[in-house]
């Protein structure tokens, strides 16, 4: 079986589904990893080796961060020749696809995620052309979902192939709720980064409003994740006299997510943009019904009005609105989360989408 050399972040969620998901198929999985992972997940696997290096020098968006990665170059040289793959996978375009380049082993894939072709060429001329350098002379390029697909076509007209991160639903499923809340609680949920983009703190004005006209049900939020905003966030709530119905869990690790998204009966995602939507999708699998805003995948991945409602960024009134609708409405609650889980299956299935990854591997 084939040996597949993966360039990847070691502390996302996506690289261990990825790694874990492809040694199940029998491929010998290598990881270099410029951060280190956020739990042991990785040693016990039998066709996974960690080949990790991290990088000594804080990351950042300047060009002086991004040459800092030149300084792994020899790490990641001795790492493919321990390894001796047959192909090396870089997932995300920018950094890990720049060490892949100028690794000079060929062949090699890019994965695109979202922010390496959404936001990273568009800083300065340099960073565009490394870029594109990196897409262009890659043995093939994939793309998680339809919106990025489209920013790579402004950059270059090289052939994209779109692989989305999947969702397993035999995992992502409707089950019990945790005891987080009193059994007659109503939750709407948030899992994010408690960062600016994810517009957390538009759901909680929005919150705060819909808990007046809803004083008589017991309205809850709960807040999956951390972030620099958290501590801003819970002082507000104590301002606003609410603080008693939220709940912050801070980070939760992959493999008890799935728990938190099925203790929500409404589940919000209203970011300023979103490359595709992962949370979204695995929330859907659990028959829950969406906000989102109208933005990148999202747009891919919700049917307006049928699996969940579309909205406007930072619009506190439209946000309320759609938590409206659904409050008032149980059976619509129930008929779109059914409908959401469906589109799951049919489309963002995870094992079909692995399944996808094993044939370009095996038949390259």
């Amino acid at each position: 079986m084939k040996r597949i050399l993966l360039l990847s972040d070691a502390g996302s969620e996506h690289t261990e589904k990825w790694a874990l998901g492809l040694a199940s198929k029998g491929f010998e999985i290598g990881l270099f990893s410029i951060t280190p992972a956020a739990y042991d997940w990785y040693s016990e696997q039998l066709n996974l080796q960690f080949l990790n290096s991290y990088a000594t020098t804080k990351r950042g968006n300047s060009i002086f961060s991004k040459l800092n990665y030149l300084g792994l170059l020899p790490q990641l040289k001795r790492a493919i020749k321990k390894f001796n793959p047959h192909i090396v996978h870089a997932h995300y375009a920018s950094s890990y696809g720049l060490l892949a380049r100028l690794s000079g082993f060929t062949p090699y894939f890019i994965s695109a995620w979202g922010t390496d072709v959404m936001k990273f060429p568009y800083r300065n001329f340099l960073f565009r052309k490394l870029l594109v350098q990196n897409l262009e002379q890659a043995a093939m390029v994939f793309a998680t979902s339809e919106t990025i697909k489209s920013y790579i076509a402004k950059l270059t007209n090289i052939e994209v192939k779109i692989i989305y991160f999947g969702v397993d639903v035999q995992q992502f499923k409707p089950s019990e709720k945790l005891a987080l809340f009193d059994s007659d609680a109503i939750v709407i949920a948030a899992i994010k980064p408690i960062e600016p983009i994810y517009c957390t703190d538009t759901l909680l004005e929005a919150f705060a409003v819909v808990s007046k006209k809803y004083s008589h049900l017991k309205l809850r939020l709960l807040l999956v994740g951390d972030g620099s905003l958290k501590a801003e966030l819970q002082a507000n709530a104590e301002k606003m006299g609410i603080s008693n119905q939220i709940k912050f869990t801070g980070r939760v690790n992959f493999n008890e997510i799935a728990s938190y998204f099925n203790t929500a009966d409404i589940f919000v995602n209203i970011s300023e943009y979103e490359s595709f939507g992962v949370s979204v999708i695995e929330a859907a699998a659990c028959e829950k019904p969406v906000i989102v805003t109208d933005v990148g995948g999202l747009k891919e991945i919700v049917v307006d009005k049928i699996t969940g409602f579309r909205i406007p960024v930072r619009d506190v009134e439209k946000t309320v609105w759609a938590i409206d609708q659904l409050l008032s409405n149980t059976e619509l609650r129930i008929s779109m989360g059914k409908k959401g889980r469906l589109k799951v299956i049919e489309q963002f299935e995870w094992e079909s989408n692995l399944s996808k990854m094993v044939k370009f591997y095996t038949e390259y």
